[in-house]
């Protein structure tokens, strides 16, 4: 199972290109190996598109990268890109991700 994670269009944009490798994060029990599932979203409207990315790396509690209590800095592997209807991610978001999003 994945964990689901939604990024504004600044901060999605380039990990979808590939130039990011790293997202920060609030910690959520992250652990090395996970999936994550980021979709673009801009606090109005999901933009359909939508990445998975694996966990290989995890920062936290580092005093000298001054990250506020509680988050973290992920490293992350792109696995996979796609471009979804958002009328489905609405629809998965209605249900709480439960049942995840297939690749």
């Amino acid at each position: 199972m994945s964990k689901i994670l939604a990024s504004p269009p600044e901060e999605f944009e380039p990990i979808w290109a590939g130039m990011k490798k790293a997202d920060w994060r609030k910690f959520r029990n992250y652990a090395i190996g996970d999936l994550l599932d980021i979709f673009e979203y801009d606090l109005t409207r999901y933009s359909g598109r939508l990445l998975r990315a694996r966990v290989t790396w995890i920062q936290a509690n580092n005093p000298r990268l001054n990250l506020p209590e509680g988050y973290c800095i992920l490293s992350l592997e792109i696995i996979a890109r796609k471009i979804v209807d958002s009328a489905m991610l609405i629809e998965l978001a209605g249900a709480g991700f439960k049942d995840g999003v297939s690749f």
